[in-house]
């Protein structure tokens, strides 16, 4: 078993970053789906950073429409152009 726990690691990354080991790894010591323990290890690594990701996840959501529509745009004119959003107000 300590030659195992000793070699796990440099085995896991030696293998094709495709393959998704170390990802697989993590998940599984959590005892998670891969996605729910990948949210796990950004909250508790950095709460601010995640909160932030989970607002700007939500502003693309409530907007989506919008969006799309100003990437079309984007693409036609080859530049970066003006959108107008909706921000609601927090409860």
């Amino acid at each position: 078993m300590l030659l195992w726990t000793v070699l796990a690691g440099p085995i896991v990354r030696a293998m094709p970053a495709s393959w998704l080991w170390p990802e697989w790894m993590a998940a599984r010591t959590l005892r998670m789906p891969m996605w729910e323990g990948g949210q796990h290890l950004m909250r508790a690594g950095s709460p601010e950073a995640f909160a932030g990701v989970l607002s700007g996840n939500r502003l693309t959501i409530a907007n989506r429409d919008v969006l799309d529509f100003c990437r079309k745009q984007a693409s036609k004119v080859k530049k970066a152009v003006r959108c107008a959003i909706q921000v609601k107000a927090e409860d």
